[in-house]
């Protein structure tokens, strides 16, 4: 699972707004598209792409500090659904504060959209295909953050 965040802009209302996953690519803010045309271009003609294929160097360069590799876990006692953050981009390590690649997402997620990126990672998952989502939301330290995420599903 791939994701990509894009923009923080300056304004104060609180909202989230998923995307529904047949919803086209033009939805989706400049850098999200970019990605979702790279992963696109990955697809066999069936299926998902392998995550194998994804190689960041092909990426454009104005992406690579806000994306995230997250992989879906299960946990062995409860089998309860958990985000492993594989590898977290500069811009969101400077957005966090510390390094957060290695962690369980759940563990130290800073803002109170929780939910509804729960949500929207559930449901890129059920759906296998990609999903958007803008939120205009606080962190616990009480910053504002308004942002874009796409998510893309490997196989």
């Amino acid at each position: 699972m791939t994701q990509v965040h894009s923009g923080i802009i300056d304004n104060q209302r609180t909202r989230t707004q998923v995307v529904p996953p047949a919803s086209p690519v033009f939805e989706c803010g400049d850098q999200c598209r970019q990605i979702q045309h790279y992963w696109d271009d990955l697809r066999p003609a069936e299926g998902l792409p392998s995550f194998q294929d994804l190689n960041p160097a092909q990426l454009p360069p104005s992406i690579l500090p806000n994306l995230i590799l997250l992989e879906p876990r299960l946990e062995p006692d409860t089998s309860r659904l958990r985000f492993w953050l594989r590898l977290v981009g500069t811009a969101l390590v400077d957005a966090y504060k510390h390094e957060i690649t290695g962690r369980f997402l759940a563990d130290v997620y800073i803002a109170e959209d929780y939910d509804d990126t729960e949500k929207q990672f559930e449901t890129m998952l059920e759906t296998a295909r990609p999903t958007c989502m803008w939120s205009a939301t606080h962190t616990n330290d009480g910053r504002f953050m308004n942002y874009e995420r796409i998510l893309l599903p490997f196989a």
